[in-house]
């Protein structure tokens, strides 16, 4: 059952890898109430009754897969920036009416929305309005960053 949990921890590991993100294997054993943590993690293997961890500089460490107290992945996601949509200033979404409102609404001080310089000259102004108006009549969004 041990090695079954092992392998499938290994293989969470490896898909979490894939992704570039921050994460760390934590192995606190048995006898000893500190926690290795290797954020440097390569590979693991599972050896003759022992836990091997090799990290990306090349160094490598056993534990007794008897003394390990509990063993797991801690990971931190970094969240993709999402595609803005041109035009989309409320970011629901859907280039509409509410998009026309909110650029109005912060020409009118009223309010504040990250894209509302639909434009990108610097301004937000009834010529951002006119564009979003555009955008809806055309159908012509694109997603920009």
């Amino acid at each position: 059952m041990k090695r079954v949990c092992m392998a499938v921890i290994a293989a969470l590991f490896a898909v979490t890898a894939m992704a570039d993100d921050e994460f760390g294997l934590y192995i606190v054993t048995k006898s000893d109430t500190t926690t290795t943590n290797v954020t440097t993690l390569q590979k693991i293997t599972f050896s003759n009754g022992n836990v091997v961890v090799q990290t990306t500089d090349g160094a490598s460490t056993s534990t007794s897969m008897a003394d390990i107290n509990k063993m797991y992945f801690d990971y931190i996601v970094e969240e993709q920036p999402k595609p803005w949509l041109k035009g989309d200033v409320n970011e629901d979404g859907v280039v509409n009416i509410s998009d026309v409102v909110a650029v109005i609404n912060v020409m009118a001080g009223a309010a504040t929305y990250p894209h509302a310089n639909v434009n990108e000259d610097d301004n937000v102004d009834i010529s951002d309005v006119v564009l979003v108006i555009n955008i809806m009549a055309s159908g012509d969004s694109q997603e920009s960053e």
